[in-house]
């Protein structure tokens, strides 16, 4: 990313409406974490954003559930305290 192409998007009208929203949840709140998932399946493991680490899919939950490769326990918690103003770890 040039100076230039970074200077735009952080003066983009929508980053700074879409930051401003963001920051008021609270100083860990990202979307990603609702929006995205990146899956590990040659390791089992799962995340959403890089506020906290990956971590292992239980089979017990994905056998109770199949959403759990992007809704697991541990993913669930993560977004609570996101909404709790806090940033996981």
């Amino acid at each position: 990313m040039t100076a230039e192409t970074s200077k735009i998007s952080f003066t983009n009208p929508d980053y700074i409406n879409t930051k401003e929203k963001l920051d008021k949840v609270g100083c860990g709140m990202c979307l990603a974490k609702w929006t995205q998932v990146t899956i590990h399946l040659q390791m089992g493991q799962t995340h959403s954003c890089h506020h906290p680490s990956t971590h292992h899919i239980p089979v017990g939950e994905l056998k109770r559930n199949p959403s759990a490769l992007h809704n697991t326990l541990f993913k669930k918690q993560k977004r609570k305290e996101m909404l709790e103003g806090k940033r996981p770890k």
